[in-house]
C-alpha cells in the first residue's frame, strides 16, 4: 500500500493493522425452573404417581419467582383436597404472596417458562406472569376474602 493511501486509512481508522476479533458473546443464561415430582396417596395403599407437578416448584425455583415479580415472600400450602386423613400427597405447594396480599402458586408461574421458551419467545412468558398476577390482584380486589 503507497504511503499516501496508508496515511489515509491511518487517518481514516486509526490504525494501519487489522483489528483484533472480539472475543465471543458470552451465552445468554434462561430461567429453567424445576419441579418437584409428588406422589399422591389415599385409602388402602392407594398410590397415585400422575400429580401435576406444575404445581410443584423447587424451593430455588420458588424463590427466583418470588424475587423477580416483587413478592414478599414464599411459603408452603398443602395441595387443596389433599389435606388427609383420606388423601395425601408427598410434597407440599410452594406459593408467594405479594404486599397486598394476593398469593399465587409459584409453580404455576413458573411453568409458563416452560410452556414458553425465553430462548424461542424472548420476554413473553414473563408477559404472561405479569398478567396472571395483574388478574389475580384484580380479582382479589373485587372479592375480598371475609375476615
Amino acid at each position: 500500500m503507497p504511503k499516501i493511501f496508508q496515511a489515509a486509512w491511518q487517518a481514516l481508522f486509526g490504525r494501519d493493522e487489522p483489528p483484533k476479533p472480539l472475543a465471543p458473546a458470552p451465552k445468554i443464561e434462561y430461567f429453567q425452573p424445576t419441579f418437584l415430582n409428588p406422589v399422591g396417596y389415599g385409602p388402602n395403599g392407594y398410590q397415585n404417581p400422575f400429580i401435576n407437578p406444575d404445581y410443584f416448584a423447587t424451593r430455588e425455583t420458588a424463590e427466583w419467582i418470588c424475587k423477580r415479580f416483587g413478592a414478599r415472600e414464599v411459603f408452603e400450602r398443602v395441595a387443596p383436597g389433599n389435606e388427609g386423613p383420606f388423601f395425601t400427597v408427598s410434597e407440599k405447594q410452594l406459593w408467594i404472596r405479594f404486599d397486598d396480599g394476593t398469593e399465587m402458586n409459584a409453580g404455576l408461574l413458573a411453568s409458563t417458562f416452560v410452556q414458553v421458551p425465553e430462548d424461542k419467545f424472548p420476554g413473553l412468558a414473563e408477559s404472561i406472569v405479569w398478567q396472571a398476577i395483574a388478574v389475580a390482584r384484580q380479582a382479589r380486589k373485587n372479592n375480598p376474602i371475609p375476615a
